[in-house]
């Protein structure tokens, strides 16, 4: 079974704004996977990390 994740927490793992998360799943790169109980979107962590992981990396910015 796959560990499910709010959008808030899948933004922290993914090491992006939630507001991706969200573009992620209105595109239909990433699976709404059902709600909790405070009726929260949940998203599979898996799908969460192979999206990330296909971002490309930018460098931090110079100072």
């Amino acid at each position: 079974m796959p560990r499910l994740v709010d959008t808030l927490a899948a933004a922290h793992a993914a090491r992006v704004k939630p507001a991706l998360i969200r573009t992620w799943a209105a595109r239909g790169k990433l699976a709404r996977q059902g709600e909790d109980q405070q009726g929260r979107t949940l998203y599979a962590l898996d799908d969460v990390y192979r999206l990330a992981a296909r971002r490309p990396q930018t460098p931090a910015p110079r100072r």
